[in-house]
């Protein structure tokens, strides 16, 4: 195994003997590419600034990801999660920061936290890939930083988790430059997360072997979702035994249509911001008049749903306004630019062929219900066993309406129970 310099940054607060220990603790990579040393680091303090300052999420040069696998770990360091600010969680904890490739196929970095349960069996442990609803625009908002601080708004849902016995990782799918909505992206770094884990032997897993199970929502149901449609051709080593995915933004443009003008219409807006980033050729600045250009520096900083944090809150920041009040064309979702990434994230180009488990709140008033049933649809027509849902909640309370099936569909999977579908003989969807 070879030693690769990442980056100007040295191992901190470890003996150099450490280090090489750790070339025993990491699996080998895939033989196509030689393998990273992991710089080591030391805890962090919950007390320290935000992620801009701390020297682990600091990027690594392209050249040096370049020449990496896909799911190479690049850097660790142990970390005391937290839960509701003080608590500590049940489980041990490691940040490990990883190669993948963003939506153009270019290589980055990203970071994902894995957990360990006290109660994980000793053999053939299984891994959760757990994708938190995060859509932000500022690392501030990104799960390795919400449990270091125990400021996760899906904390209860993390901890039943763990109670089934799961090692978890929960991955900042969005990367290192907030790239929410960027959908090949974030399911990538799902998929790339879980060949770090499996490579990450004090996790206890059977490397190549562990069978692997997905679970999110709202924003954590597209990156879900996308990494099961991906995993065929992305990822096709690792064993996938199920996915739930709910609340699942299945076209952009639908989702921002249905919100533009409501009490979600920061949704539209900021997701406009974060597209811009991960798509460079979007000419935001022809399209946006002055009032759009003071929104966008609002909007840096902001996240959907994660007050616990203290970053600014899109939702509240954003309320009842509409696109056209920020820009100089009638229809931004028309401009062809547009079109193109929208079509690029649409979901459902191909379907996955892991069972799915997908829940849908009948009220839900951001992702259009018919967008769902017609993806379900789609996937039940490819041959694909699903299991869909639809239940009476609206669009936030849906993650724990919907959660307790969607953990169970995944400890079934587990299990060895044969997959249940509500796909009809000719295909056509079941409602429920």
């Amino acid at each position: 195994m070879s030693v690769v310099a990442l980056s100007s940054l040295r191992p901190r607060g470890q003996a150099l003997a450490a280090a090489l220990c750790l070339i025993g603790v990491l699996g080998l990579g895939r033989p196509a590419h030689a393998q990273a040393l992991p710089e080591v680091f030391p805890k962090p303090q919950a007390s320290t600034s935000d992620a801009y300052s701390d020297a682990f999420y600091a990027k690594p040069s392209r050249q040096a990801l370049e020449a990496l696998a896909p799911g190479t770990v690049l850097r660790v360091r142990e970390i005391d999660p937290k839960a509701h600010f003080v608590f500590s969680m049940n489980a041990r904890a490691w940040q490990l920061m990883f190669r993948s490739n963003d939506s153009k196929g270019q290589p980055v970095a990203s970071i994902t936290t894995v957990l360990v349960p006290p109660n994980a069996p000793s053999q053939d442990r299984v891994l959760v890939s757990y994708q938190v609803a995060y859509d932000a625009l500022t690392l501030r908002c990104a799960p390795s930083q919400s449990l270091v601080r125990g400021r996760s708004l899906e904390q209860l849902q993390i901890d039943s988790a763990l109670r089934q016995g799961w090692v978890l990782s929960i991955p900042d799918y969005e990367g290192l430059d907030s790239h929410w909505g960027a959908a090949r992206n974030s399911g990538q770094g799902v998929l790339d997360a879980v060949r770090a884990a499996q490579a990450f032997a004090p996790l206890g897993l059977p490397g190549a072997n562990t069978r692997v199970g997905l679970i999110g929502y709202s924003g954590g149901g597209l990156a879900t979702a996308w990494a099961a449609q991906l995993a065929p051709d992305y990822a096709p080593e690792l064993k996938l035994v199920g996915a739930s995915a709910g609340g699942v933004p299945v076209d952009l443009a639908n989702v921002a249509r249905k919100v533009d003008g409501g009490f979600f219409s920061g949704l539209y807006l900021t997701m406009v911001v974060a597209l811009t980033r991960a798509y460079p050729e979007i000419p935001v600045d022809h399209y946006i008049n002055e009032r759009g250009r003071a929104m966008i520096d609002k909007a840096n900083d902001a996240c959907v749903g994660q007050f616990l944090t203290g970053a600014r809150e899109t939702l509240l920041a954003f309320p009842f306004e509409r696109m056209s009040d920020y820009v100089t064309v009638p229809d931004l979702l028309s401009e062809p630019p547009v079109r193109k990434v929208v079509e690029a994230n649409r979901l459902g180009a191909t379907a996955p062929k892991v069972p799915l488990h997908v829940y849908q709140a009948r009220y839900d008033q951001v992702m259009p219900r018919d967008d769902v049933e017609q993806w379900v649809s789609k996937v039940c027509k490819a041959g694909t066993p699903v299991q869909y849902r639809n239940f009476i909640s609206a669009h936030i309370s849906g993650m724990a309406v919907g959660y307790p099936a969607a953990r169970d569909f995944l400890a079934d999977r587990f299990a060895g129970k044969p997959a249940p579908s509500t796909c009809s003989p000719d295909t056509r969807l079941v409602r429920n």
